[in-house]
């Protein structure tokens, strides 16, 4: 695949996860996050999302770990939707 293909599938991904989370998935294991980076591979089969969790960095290390942790947990059973979605 082409990289201003590839680049240009990233952006639109990123938009559609973004917007997905916002408006569909209420898991409330999800903290508010934003999607930082989309990286797809050479052959479009897989997709890794990079987030990071906002107000994480303001709490102690301890209540931002269990956040970390139930963010992914919320993350993982959002998955499926996601990827029909996508």
């Amino acid at each position: 695949m082409q990289p201003t293909r590839r680049a240009r599938m990233e952006s639109v991904i990123q938009e559609e996860i973004a917007l997905l989370l916002q408006r569909e998935i209420k898991d409330p294991r999800i903290h508010p996050l934003t999607i930082t980076r989309v990286e797809l591979t050479k052959e479009a089969e897989t997709v890794t999302i990079f987030y990071a969790i906002l107000g994480a960095h303001q709490e102690d290390t301890e209540t931002a770990e269990a956040w970390i942790k139930e963010t992914q947990k919320g993350l993982a059973s959002a998955a499926g939707a996601m990827r029909r979605h996508l």
